[in-house]
């Protein structure tokens, strides 16, 4: 003998139970979905949290990593593009892409250190704008 499987309402058609004058939220009928860049960017930066690159270390190829992921070099060029507008990683042309490391981050500054050894100050005072009558 076959157990007796419970009604459901969403299978029969029949609308649920709700009370009347109370609306549910609305479901969202769009699946949620990240660009293949994005999911490459997130593996990416799981890598470097589980340290499989070591700070200043450099990372795999474009073309290393996407035969790794079987996506393209495009998708995992845009990866790591938007890595390096975050900081975590540092492409040297002609060398490879790195793990930053956060002495880089000190070298940006390095300029402002040249100019206060000089005695330069780093903002000048401008002279107040006149008005003329005409």
């Amino acid at each position: 003998m076959k157990p007796a499987t419970p009604s459901r309402p969403e299978a029969t058609g029949s609308r649920s139970s709700a009370q009347p004058g109370i609306s549910s939220p609305p479901v969202s009928r769009t699946p949620a979905f990240s660009p293949l860049y994005q999911q490459i960017k997130s593996l990416i930066s799981q890598s470097l949290q589980a340290g499989e690159w070591k700070s200043g270390a450099a990372i795999p190829s474009e073309t290393e990593l996407a035969a790794r992921y079987k996506v393209s070099q495009g998708t995992v060029r845009k990866a790591i593009d938007e890595l390096a507008v975050e900081n975590l990683l540092v492409r040297r042309q002609g060398k490879g892409t790195f793990v930053a490391t956060h002495s880089e981050q000190q070298v940006q500054y390095r300029f402002l250190k040249l100019v206060q050894r000089l005695g330069y100050r780093a903002f000048a005072r401008l002279p107040r704008p006149h008005v003329c009558a005409v």
